[in-house]
């Protein structure tokens, strides 16, 4: 996985830091190594008077950060690093990530694929907290939610494979992965505000690699889903794709 992070400059580092080394710890464990780029970022104006995040209603009572903004954002990434990675990650300061709506209630917010082709994971750092520890929590929790959250779209945006069809082959029936494990609205997971239901980030770990291996091989050499396949290293997975792939 290729994860630019986009870090608001008022983040304590050290906490920083271990957020994203038990985010790595999280995927390492089911065998997805995450290659983190992190670049400093001010959520503020010229004059230092922090501005915060601007929020927009995408959709009757759902609320995003403004689209414009994001596009002028992804667009100079783009400009500056191609499609060198899979995700972009916003960690704002939970002082600086508020708008137009009550964000005190808003932790974070997934876009698959929604601006430019990127995957876009917008983060609250919680940096007001009292314990250290709490803090760490809820931030960890916010980044691996909201990532997990797109792993049912990856797949698909790949090889057009649903990853609740693909999962019956693992004994898991779901009705819609964002709801059934992120929310964790089936008993069996939990609603993910820390290190939950990583068992079922287990059961998508092979066909996440394929995803993301396929994915880079495409950027770097200009081929399609399928010719890249062809080439990754994990061709068992080949027979899979095809019959999942709607």
């Amino acid at each position: 996985m290729r994860l630019l992070i986009l870090k608001d400059k008022s983040i304590r580092q050290s906490e920083f830091d271990t957020v994203l080394k038990q985010f790595k710890d999280i995927y390492l464990e089911v065998g997805i190594v995450v290659d983190a780029t992190v670049e400093e970022y001010y959520w503020g104006d010229p004059d230092d008077e922090p501005i915060g995040v601007l929020w927009e209603e995408y959709y009757s009572g759902y609320y995003g950060i403004k689209k414009t903004f994001l596009t002028a954002l992804v667009s100079t990434v783009q400009k500056k690093h191609g499609k060198k990675f899979d995700h972009i990650a916003l960690e704002i300061d939970a002082k600086n990530f508020y708008g137009t709506v009550p964000t005190n209630q808003v932790w974070g917010w997934n876009i698959s694929a929604g601006i430019l082709g990127y995957d876009l994971q917008v983060c609250r750092f919680d940096t007001t907290s009292r314990k250290k520890a709490t803090r760490i929590a809820n931030s960890l929790g916010t980044l691996y939610h909201e990532v997990m959250h797109c792993h049912a779209h990856y797949p698909y945006k790949i090889y057009n494979i649903k990853i609740e069809k693909y999962l019956k082959t693992k004994g898991l029936v779901m009705t819609k992965w964002g709801e059934d494990v992120v929310h964790g609205r089936q008993p069996e997971w939990e609603y993910i505000r820390w290190k939950e239901n990583i068992e079922a980030l287990k059961a998508i770990s092979d066909i996440l690699n394929v995803c993301y291996e396929t994915k880079k091989i495409q950027d770097e050499d200009g081929l399609t889903a399928w010719q890249a396949l062809k080439q990754n290293v994990r061709t068992s997975i080949i027979k899979v794709t095809q019959t999942y792939a709607e």
